[in-house]
Order: structure tokens, then sequence, then C-alpha cells
């Protein structure tokens, strides 16, 4: 068994929320990216970053994008820059996460003081 399918059966035993959504949703390697991405649609996620990580931050990284179609940000972007955008609505939902028990990979978007704050807050 792949460290990607023990990621997402874990997630499915732990936290059956995500992994719903995530079995749902088409998932596709790719080394066109250097980490994971989704368009709403499609979870694409380079192969290489994901053996690189843990069982568990590769847990974060699914259920991470599953947020991103769940809280619907690409359709909520509009005019605003896609790479702020995208960083402000990382912070809206990373603490999110970690308060759902999910173990996040070093160097990920958080800051306490985004508590609470939708990413249209944020990117303000």
């Amino acid at each position: 068994m792949t460290k990607i399918e023990k990621a997402r059966l874990r997630l499915l035993l732990t936290q059956p929320f995500f992994a719903t959504i995530l079995y749902a949703t088409p998932c596709v390697e790719t080394d066109k990216i250097e980490t994971a991405g989704t368009d709403m649609k499609t979870i694409w996620f380079n192969p290489k970053f994901m053996d690189g990580l843990s069982t568990d931050h590769a847990m974060f990284v699914f259920a991470h994008e599953v947020m991103h179609i769940v809280l619907m940000h690409g359709l909520r972007r509009g005019h605003r820059q896609m790479m702020v955008w995208n960083m402000a609505c990382d912070f809206a939902m990373n603490i999110f996460l970690k308060d759902g028990g999910l173990d996040m990979p070093p160097g990920v978007c958080l800051d306490e003081k985004y508590r609470g704050m939708a990413a249209e807050q944020i990117y303000a």
C-alpha cells in the first residue's frame, strides 16, 4: 500500500467528513505542480511531494484541498489577486484543520491572529 493510499484510508477512518468528499473527487497525480491544488472539481498532487511527507501530513494535504472545495474558495475569489487570495484562504482554514486534530506539515500558513476570520477579512 502506498503512502497516498494509506493517507486516504486513514482519513476515511479518522476524518470521515473530509474522506467522503475526497473519495468523491477525482485525484490526479501530476509533476506539473510542486505540491497540491484544486480547481474545485479535481484535486491534483505531485507524487514526489506527497512521498516526502509523513502519512499524517499527507492526510492534512488532502483535507486541506477538500476544504478549498467545501468553502468554495475558487468561486469566492472574484477579482482578487490569486496568490494572495489563496494564502488568505489557507490562513482561514488551517486553524480549523489544526483544531480538528490534523497534523500539519512544517511551513503551512498558520497564524492565531486570523482565528475566527473569513478569507475575505484576512485578504483585506
